[in-house]
């Protein structure tokens, strides 16, 4: 049996984040993972972006408030040998009819400071020469966006939490949670699977909800979301200056890539907790979407998969101690953001558990508001402290 302050369970990014921000905060951590490596659902899955004007405004705060975590270890080749982000402009097009979208993609921009321009459809085909002549009627383009080196951020939140003593459990399938006096008992399927917690920390992306039901929580409502996508070989077509090339309306996007494009339709099809599987249908939709904007390749498919993007019944992230057990603290529902917000939101979770003062973003992300009542944040929070502290 293994002893510490918190476990967390879930070994993406957000659990493993969530590991690093509380191990360097001195706190005894497990994380529990049930496949054998850690990242391989949703984290290993995403289309690698980081972009400031995307999401909720909540979101995109967070998204803000995380950069100088990827730029400061970026900087440092020593480390990791190289940046973490790379450049590659965001260019959201739309259709005479997509207009609304046009502005409210500018808006959202300018809500994190961005300072973006509605482009014609010339300037647009200047930066993006592959879009169909007539398209295209207006364009945003964001230069506030990067590329994001997925393992190796992952890999630095992993190295950051074992450097700091946190404890790593793969292949750690939880069959039950039990909490009694503020001792959670979690159960996994090997022989040396069981972990005692002051804290447990739900960062498990889709079956967050499962979590919670196993440990006596009332579910909070999350909905797994599919999201496909496919590599499509470039040919002779340079992608080295190419943008992130997107419908206003999110009905696909289209990322290049060293010899290949990444095509998505940009599906949201509700789903169970699963290894997701990309579907023909979907596959053969991006395709058409794609083909219908650009000239781009439209065929020779080199790679499909799928992963589950999880939101909450209002669509922000859930950061914070359940209201009605406060050792129970959520970090779900990120909505395909949890990569770029991923330090913001596990310093956020930190500070719950550590009983530390918490900003008015995160009063605002914490579970109290689905569940409709008021919350107490220093209840909270200095149970979770005295839990760690003894």
């Amino acid at each position: 049996m293994s002893k510490v302050d918190v476990c967390v369970i879930g070994g993406g990014i957000a659990g493993t984040s969530v590991a690093s921000a509380l191990a360097e905060r001195g706190a005894t951590v497990a994380v529990c993972e049930r496949h054998g490596q850690l990242g391989t659902q949703t984290t290993g899955r995403s289309a690698a972006m980081f972009l400031e004007g995307y999401g909720t405004h909540n979101l995109r705060l967070l998204t803000k408030a995380s950069r100088s975590w990827f730029d400061d270890w970026g900087a440092d080749d020593d480390l990791i040998g190289g940046p973490l982000l790379r450049q590659r402009t965001m260019l959201s097009i739309g259709r005479a009819d997509q207009r609304q979208g046009i502005d409210r993609q500018v808006a959202a921009c300018e809500t994190v400071g961005n300072a973006v321009s509605i482009l014609g459809e010339d300037q647009a085909r200047i930066m993006h020469p592959h879009l169909r002549i007539g398209y295209v009627d207006a364009a945003v383009a964001d230069e506030a966006s990067f590329e994001i080196d997925v393992e190796r951020s992952l890999q630095m939140f992993y190295r950051t939490a074992r450097r700091a003593g946190a404890e790593f459990h793969l292949t750690h399938d939880i069959w039950r949670v039990e909490g009694s006096s503020a001792t959670w008992t979690v159960h996994a399927t090997d022989v040396d699977g069981t972990i005692q917690a002051g804290v447990l920390v739900n960062a498990a992306g889709a079956w967050g909800d499962v979590v919670a039901d196993m440990a006596g929580v009332e579910p909070i409502g999350l909905e797994p979301r599919r999201r496909t996508a496919c590599t499509v070989a470039s040919g002779d077509i340079d992608t080295t200056d190419l943008p992130l090339l997107v419908d206003i309306d999110e009905k696909f996007y289209v990322k290049p890539e060293s010899g290949h494009f990444l095509y998505s339709p940009a599906d949201t099809t509700p789903s169970a907790p699963m290894d997701a599987r990309a579907e023909e249908i979907d596959v053969a939709l991006a395709l058409e979407r794609v083909a219908a904007a650009t000239t781009l390749p439209a065929r020779s498919v080199t790679a499909s998969w799928a992963g589950l993007r999880t939101f909450s019944p209002d669509g922000e992230i859930v950061l914070g101690p359940e209201p009605s057990r406060p050792e129970f603290v959520w970090c779900v529902g990120q909505g395909g953001t949890g990569i770029q917000t991923a330090p913001a939101a596990a310093a956020i979770v930190a500070d719950h558990v550590a009983g530390e003062s918490n900003s008015a973003l995160s009063d605002q992300l914490r579970p109290e508001r689905i569940r409709g009542v008021p919350h107490s944040s220093q209840h909270g929070s200095q149970q979770n402290a005295d839990a760690i502290n003894g």
